[in-house]
């Protein structure tokens, strides 16, 4: 639909945005920046950058409302609730803040013909269902992550507080035009949920073109063999898996291990890394986007994980989607789209998520088959720049949306 002449009012309510670190941040902006360029009169309803930490990065004014235009785009900015998200009472509290300020910012800033309420945040498609129907609006779901499921223990009954949560989402995924997934597997799940399939479409991640440049071979790579992990350091991440791994390998000085990132299990982590003598691990902290790039060039083999908790079954992280653009081999825990991803694309190695053991094997394969890491890096890099450039994403979300007759 690139060529089409009806250009449609787009309100984009999501908790994540540009500067922020992180995929989600990301995509949301790449997707925004595409939809205007297009021609898309397109509105970002967001928060103050503040994640990870939490704290309001400096040189943002500390109103409650601000607005500003970044790359075409217009971003309304909503304050965070001013306190540390310590457990899941207060992180529901700071989402639910959101997403009540994001409802009342939707419906005074203008026309808006559709409005794209995006998960992971717990709260937004509420703010989005209420700001839709006041504003006379369509509203489009896109569900990234059933984060709600993360609530309930594994083994157990989801309590009544989540059970009554996934319902009401369930009831605003029916009601609305239309239902964004990243993956068939949480097709799958919004359908059990009622959701007809044909109201459903796959959006895969999104990848910023220019993040497709091929990083050259680690200097000294073939003396040392460095596994980077970027990302969140958070608990359903379990990066005390990789700790172990570089406790197996530290008496080895042909590997080192460097986490690029902050979160709420950092401390934790480097605690654990000094207590159990993983000397060749390195703590590098939260960088500025525009320095993710360099710390890739560093890598020869990349991580990610998302641990075995059945919530993490649906999820496909786009932080795979990254790493297969820096041209390196991955290795990855995990089961569901994640897996299904490395394996189908070749990208690099799929173990059993919380497992050390595993880890260790798959590095150490990587390391002392450099033919067979190039070409893994190599697969992974040709199926990204295929399938998810953000020309073709776009397209895919810009035919969904017409199939709403919102286009």
């Amino acid at each position: 639909m690139r060529g089409n002449a009806r250009h449609v009012r787009l309100t984009i309510v999501a908790i994540n945005y540009l500067p922020e670190i992180g995929a989600a941040a990301r995509r949301t902006a790449n997707i925004a920046e595409e939809l205007a360029q297009r021609g898309h009169h397109v509105r970002v309803v967001t928060q103050l950058p503040c994640y990870p930490g939490h704290r309001v990065y400096a040189g943002h004014p500390r109103r409650l409302f601000s607005r500003e235009n970044r790359a075409g785009v217009t971003v309304v900015r909503i304050h965070p609730l001013p306190c540390p998200r310590t457990n899941d009472l207060v992180r529901a509290l700071g989402e639910a803040w959101f997403a009540v300020w994001a409802a009342l910012a939707i419906v005074v800033s203008g026309r808006t013909e559709v409005v794209l309420a995006t998960t992971p945040s717990m709260f937004v498609p509420f703010a989005g269902h209420l700001a839709a129907r006041i504003r006379r609006a369509r509203l489009v779901l896109e569900v990234r992550d059933l984060t709600w499921r993360y609530l309930v223990e594994p083994g157990k009954p989801a309590p009544s507080h989540v059970a009554l949560l996934e319902r009401a989402i369930a009831g605003i995924a029916r009601a609305s035009s239309r239902v964004l997934c990243t993956n068939s597997a949480q097709e799958e799940e919004m359908v059990a949920l009622g959701v007809p399939r044909q109201h459903c479409t796959v959006v895969p991640p999104i990848v910023d073109d220019r993040m497709l440049q091929r990083l050259g071979p680690t200097p000294g790579s073939h003396k040392t063999t460095t596994v980077m992990y970027v990302g969140l350091i958070g608990r359903v991440q379990n990066l005390g898996v990789l700790i172990e791994a570089a406790r197996t390998l530290r008496e080895d000085p042909r590997y080192r291990f460097v986490l690029v990132g902050d979160g709420p299990q950092r401390a934790h982590l480097q605690d654990i890394a000094r207590a159990c003598g993983a000397t060749n691990i390195e703590f590098v902290g939260a960088v500025p986007p525009g320095d993710v790039r360099d710390y890739y060039g560093r890598a020869d083999i990349l991580y990610a994980q998302l641990n075995s908790h059945p919530a993490n079954g649906t999820a496909l992280p786009s932080k795979l989607l990254e790493y297969m653009t820096c041209h390196r081999p991955i290795v990855y825990g995990g089961h569901g789209p994640g897996a299904e991803l490395v394996r189908q694309s070749g990208a690099g190695i799929v173990v059993e998520p919380d497992n050390p053991e595993e880890v260790v094997n798959a590095v150490r394969m990587l390391s002392q088959d450099r033919t067979y890491a190039a070409a893994c890096a190599e697969r992974g890099y040709a199926w990204v720049s295929s399938h998810h450039r953000r020309a073709v994403v776009v397209d895919r979300l810009l035919s969904a949306l017409a199939a709403t007759a919102a286009v």
